[in-house]
């Protein structure tokens, strides 16, 4: 294989379709190699071979190497190729600290880079080596803003202080088999992608994980808190909380365990409503998971509960209240639970499984921010925030020594009725530190590995926002004495939500965002701004007809996609509007008392317009739907039609079987529900 066959060999094993939108690291192994070449009869003697040689076009030979890669680099995207042309010399520095050379400490990186060219290993720099910093950040701008992600996003992160040798380095962090088979760990651990547990917790469990899913190094990497491997652990443990993060809740089949098709995984989380005038707490379970909830919502098992339980999507991610009925007329009271022994439902018919963390302590916050009332659970502490704290009694004595001299705020509530028998629940308005905590309890310690988070924006894809939306930046970790920069201007932090903006004036297409401490760059991250994205041919280039076959486009009535043409939609009709099943039947109700009818066999009148349609399933039970135009100016009416058998009607739909018909799942949609439940409680 000459070099641009095994270049573009490497680009393909690396940088692909089915990697679009996802995290590639370039860790090159001799084995990997060694892989790549089989199917060309090509080996490892043969890659250095074609590596020394370079592109057809090098006129640096004897040189050295790395003078060859700046020539690969120089202008490459007018030569019309599918991967960049250093990709081989890339593949090289990272497979350079893979190697072990007799005589010299495992970090060190250079005896390795000698060995590999046949040369005699010494430590010290490689002649241009230093240079070598402007093809990985090429690297990252292909990946993220030529590629747009569709072949994988590549970042150019660094480990330690020397930048050079630290950019092959954090690519040798997670093999690609290591990185397939994270989900499986996560799902085992209950580990939640919205509220990722501490750093101290994750290297814990993973460590300790007993199915060899990870490599022994990964595991000593998490498990080894010493200053020589702190860098190397850092970014190893940022990049599994980014696999975390972009994680969606499928867990791929296990075949050896039964398993042979994917399954998706939802989080327990414990909610509290909390009266403290009535000194009462009421405690319910809510799942929350990144896949679509099946429409008919889930019926969930498990050894711990003798009757099913039910909930519904309700809103980002979250489940409606697990309810011991299909109705959603009484909600699971999870107080009766060991909270210590966590839980385990399936629901079969989906494949979901969602599960409940064994925990004797539980963080609840604030749940304003979700959509919803009250407080849930969520995995970590919060920084600068109030809180409380679900302990078993077990741990008092700690958790009151920890409260008195590392918070602010701390107290005790007492509560007459809600907890569970041995359990009591602490207030917290600040935590200023974890000691006391932090080793007895991982999941509570601080995070102590540095991050750049980015929060809302609006995302095109990958790392990529558009420029009127850019993300707001979150440093996470230990940020004493750090400053944050963007392109090199400093950015200032706002006090309330401990979050950086970037300023307008700074909308170049890449954002380099940097973390520095006495001037040293300690973390960097980029992102891409995108002033719009090209929108598809308008022209039709395919028509199908009103059967599905495919045309020429001269019928009368075609469609491509959404857009319809020769078709005149016909009036609304409730007939025909959400259709009931075989036997039962459809309610249109109105905003007005007595404005109600009885679908198929009624039709609306044209003064009036339905605001609900609730739809009645077997046994007396229903659905209510919302079918209006405005929520906002749809608040039930004062007025009532004469015909007292229509306000009864109206009245036995809203108010009498409340209990028997599910409301909505959006909370503005719920609450509107409500005002008319109340509203039909006083109809005469």
């Amino acid at each position: 294989m000459d070099y641009l066959a095994w270049n573009d060999a490497i680009g393909a094993r690396f940088f692909n379709s089915d990697r679009s939108g996802a995290r590639v690291f370039l860790y090159v192994t001799t084995d990997v190699v060694t892989e790549i070449g089989a199917p060309y009869d090509a080996d490892l003697n043969d890659f250095i071979a074609a590596v020394k040689t370079g592109a057809p076009w090098n006129a640096r030979h004897g040189r050295g190497i790395c003078q060859q890669a700046l020539q690969a680099l120089e202008d490459w995207r007018a030569r019309d190729l599918e991967y960049p042309p250093y990709l081989s010399y890339l593949a090289l520095f990272v497979m350079a600290d893979t190697v072990e050379v007799e005589g010299f400490a495992r970090f060190s990186y250079y005896p390795g880079l000698r060995q590999l060219l046949g040369e005699e290993p010494a430590a010290g720099g490689y002649p241009s080596f230093d240079k070598m910093y402007a093809l990985w950040f090429d690297l990252e701008g292909w990946s993220n803003r030529d590629r747009n992600g569709e072949y994988g996003i590549f970042r150019a992160d660094i480990i330690g202080k020397r930048e050079y040798v630290g950019l092959p380095k954090a690519q040798t962090i997670l093999t690609d088999d290591e990185r397939h088979k994270l989900p499986l760990l996560f799902a085992d651990n209950g580990f939640d992608s919205f509220s990722p547990p501490s750093d101290q917790e994750l290297s814990h469990l993973l460590s300790h994980e007993t199915h060899h899913y990870l490599l022994p190094h990964t595991k000593q990497l998490l498990e080894n808190r010493g200053d020589a491997e702190s860098a190397v652990r850092e970014v190893l443990l940022d990049a599994i909380l980014d696999e975390l993060h972009n994680w969606d809740g499928t867990v791929p089949p296990q075949p050896e365990i039964g398993a042979r098709t994917k399954s998706s995984l939802g989080n327990l989380r414990l909610a509290m409503v909390l009266d403290r005038t009535a000194q009462t707490a009421r405690f319910f379970l809510r799942c929350r998971s990144k896949r679509e909830y099946p429409d008919e919502g889930l019926q969930l098992i498990g050894e711990e509960i003798q009757e099913p339980l039910y909930c519904y999507e309700d809103w980002q991610g979250w489940s409606t209240p697990l309810s011991d009925s299909e109705t959603q007329a009484g909600i699971f009271d999870s107080s009766h639970l060991d909270w210590r022994d966590g839980l385990s439902l399936i629901d079969h018919e989906h494949t979901w499984k969602t599960t409940l963390s064994k925990r004797s302590i539980r963080v609840m916050v604030n749940a304003t921010p979700f959509g919803f009332d009250g407080f849930v659970e969520d995995s970590q502490i919060p920084q600068g925030k109030p809180f409380y704290l679900v302990a078993h009694n077990d741990h008092a004595d700690t958790l009151r020594t920890w409260g008195n001299e590392c918070c602010e705020g701390f107290s005790e509530e007492d509560l007459i009725s809600g907890l569970p028998a041995g359990w009591r629940l602490y207030s917290v308005g600040r935590a200023n530190s974890d000691a006391h905590i932090r080793d007895d309890f991982p999941f509570l310690a601080f995070p102590t590995v540095m991050r750049i988070l980015l929060h809302g924006g609006l995302k095109v894809r990958g790392n990529q926002y558009f420029t009127f939306a850019l993300p707001d930046i979150e440093v996470t970790g230990t940020v004493e004495a750090v400053n944050v920069f963007c392109n090199d201007h400093q950015l200032n932090i706002d006090p309330e939500t401990g979050m950086y903006s970037i300023p307008d004036d700074l909308c170049a297409r890449g954002l380099i965002v940097e973390v520095r401490r006495d001037g040293v760059c300690i973390r960097r991250r980029s992102l891409y701004a995108v002033e719009t994205v090209e929108w598809r041919d308008a022209v039709s280039r395919a028509h199908l007809d009103k059967f599905g076959r495919s045309t020429d486009g001269g019928d009368a009535e075609t469609c491509v996609g959404s857009i319809v043409d020769g078709v005149t939609p016909p009036e609304f009709n409730p007939g025909i509007f959400l259709p009931p099943s075989a036997g039962h039947r459809v309610y249109f109700v109105g905003k007005n008392s007595g404005e109600i009818i009885e679908c198929p066999n009624e039709t609306i009148s044209g003064d009036w317009h339905p605001v609900w349609a609730v739809l009645m399933q077997k046994r007396g039970k229903g659905t209510a739907i919302y079918c209006g135009t405005d929520p906002a100016n749809e608040a039930p009416g004062t007025t009532g039609c004469k015909s007292q058998k229509r306000r009864r009607l109206w009245k036995d739909i809203l108010w009498h079987r409340r209990k028997r018909i599910a409301c909505p799942s959006h909370p503005t949609l719920r609450s509107l529900w409500q005002r008319y439940k109340e509203a039909a409680h006083y109809v005469r």
